[in-house]
C-alpha cells in the first residue's frame, strides 16, 4: 500500500481515470478532483507530523506545517491573513492563519 500514488502524485486526467461514469459534468469532476487533492495532503501532513518520536518534535513538526502553508499561494491568493479584514466570513487570524473558529 505504501507504493500506491494518491491524487497529489498523479495528474487531474490519471487520478479521475478510475472514475465510473456516473457523471459527465465536467464541473462535478474538477470538484471530486479538488476534493481527494485535499484529501491526499490532509493525509500527507498528518503522516508527517505523527513521525514525530517527542511531543517537543511533534510541536516542531506542526509549526513547520503551519509555515509552509502560510507560504504558499497560487494566482494571489495565501492562507495568511494580509492585515486587518483579510480574513472572510466566520474566520479569524489564529497564529497568522484565517481559520474558521466557530
Amino acid at each position: 500500500m505504501a507504493d500506491k500514488n494518491t491524487t497529489i502524485d498523479v495528474s487531474p486526467a490519471e487520478s479521475i481515470s478510475d472514475f465510473p461514469d456516473w457523471t459527465t459534468n465536467h464541473e462535478t469532476v474538477r470538484y471530486a478532483f479538488l476534493l481527494m487533492l485535499c484529501q491526499a495532503f490532509q493525509d500527507k501532513m498528518m503522516a508527517y507530523y505523527k513521525a514525530g518520536g517527542s511531543d517537543a518534535d511533534k510541536t516542531t513538526r506542526l509549526y513547520a506545517i503551519r509555515d509552509r502553508l502560510k507560504q504558499s499561494g497560487f494566482d494571489g491568493y495565501s492562507i495568511a491573513p494580509n492585515g486587518v479584514g483579510a480574513c472572510q466570513g466566520n474566520e479569524k487570524p489564529v497564529d497568522g492563519v484565517c481559520m474558521n473558529t466557530r
